[in-house]
């Protein structure tokens, strides 16, 4: 493969990581947009449920109307909260699948022919990894946060919503890492079956 070959097969998958990443902010620009909204939406609720307390009597009636207040105010904030942690899940997945798409295009570049620059086009060792763990590491930080607030409001112990939603949150940042780094290499299927063919010649 000739230098200009290479230069425009690497500009080619340039331009698709480009894309890819491209996708991965616009669906955390989405996650944070709506999860802004919902946070507005519960601190909205909270507001709410301070002027209910404020305008409690001693009339039995009242403190009925204020129970069943609290209670609706209850139900929507885990309605909120479910919505968040839906959103960041669904923020996950986009950023998962484009990251397995640069990974499935960098694979079937030619690395093995070429050296220097253009042997590594998302960089080489550990950058491209803290990269792809930023980008899920937001969404799964939202999941995590959003399954907090909602533990609470179902009358969860605070330290056990803690530990739940944290490991929550690790366990979908692990599983959604180790799904893009155990995708196969196209090179090395290739070479395994070129090699298989010669075997059989």
């Amino acid at each position: 493969m000739s230098d200009p070959d290479i230069y425009q097969e690497w500009a080619h998958l340039r331009s698709q990581i480009e894309h890819e990443d491209g996708l991965v902010n616009q669906r955390l620009l989405w996650m944070l947009a709506f999860s802004g909204f919902l946070f507005a939406s519960y601190g909205y609720t909270l507001t709410a449920e301070a002027s209910l307390v404020a305008k409690m009597t001693d009339c039995a009636e009242c403190i009925e109307a204020s129970a069943e207040a609290a209670e609706s105010i209850r139900t929507l904030r885990i309605s909120i909260s479910i919505a968040g942690a839906c959103i960041g899940f669904a923020a996950l997945l986009g950023a998962t699948a484009a990251n397995c798409a640069i990974v499935t295009a960098v694979s079937a570049f030619p690395t093995h022919r070429v050296h220097g620059f253009y042997a590594n086009p998302i960089g080489a060792g550990a950058a491209h990894k803290f990269g792809f763990l930023s980008g899920l590491a937001f969404p799964s930080v939202t999941v995590g946060v959003w399954m907090f607030l909602a533990l609470v409001q179902l009358d969860v112990d605070k330290f056990l919503s803690v530990l739940i939603s944290t490991g929550t949150c690790a366990v979908l940042i692990l599983v959604s890492y180790f799904a893009i780094a155990n995708i196969p290499s196209i090179n090395s299927a290739t070479t395994n079956s070129q090699s298989n063919e010669g075997k059989d010649v």
